[in-house]
């Protein structure tokens, strides 16, 4: 008997993540595989991989991982596109941050934060809008793209605008 683990599962076209159970010794092929046939992905599974969503990261994932292990409770994300570039506008500045499909929005804040040079406790009051919806800090900006465009524009506000 193989333990099981539970995991998160995010991915291309998928608005809210799945919890599936997986044999603790899934590969990376049979994850994508299940998510491919569950999902009625478009395209060819070969074309998908399988990211997972770093805690520890601070916003930009730069470097490859050779395996990626597998926890239990871990958001993993199938998807077709390696990077996803986002766009983000904040004042009237305009900076390209290229990350994986896994990094999420609290993640991508932060880093959009520090690169436009915002102090953290100023910081701490923006949020990240597509449009004038505000996006939960725990989706994955792989989401918010399809396959090929993998391009998203992103707004860095406050919660609340003032109209005037």
């Amino acid at each position: 008997m193989t333990d099981k683990l539970r995991v998160y599962l995010h991915g291309e076209n998928v608005a809210e993540a799945k919890i599936i159970e997986v044999e603790a010794n899934a590969s990376h092929e049979e994850i994508i595989e299940y998510f491919h046939k569950e999902t009625n992905a478009s395209g060819s599974i070969e074309d998908y991989k399988l990211f997972i969503e770093r805690e520890d990261a601070d916003g930009i994932t730069i470097e490859e991982e050779e395996v990626i292990v597998i926890k239990h409770k871990a958001h993993i994300h199938c998807h077709r596109c390696e990077k996803v570039d986002a766009t983000i506008g904040y004042q009237h500045l305009t900076k390209s941050f290229p990350v994986g499909p896994e990094t999420t929005i609290a993640q991508l804040t932060k880093a959009a934060a520090a690169e436009f040079k915002v102090s953290p406790v100023d910081a701490a009051d923006l949020v990240l809008r597509l449009g004038t919806d505000i996006l939960p800090v725990t989706e994955h900006i792989g989401t918010l793209v399809k396959y090929p465009d993998c391009k998203v524009t992103l707004a860095l506000t406050p919660p609340k605008q003032f109209q005037g």
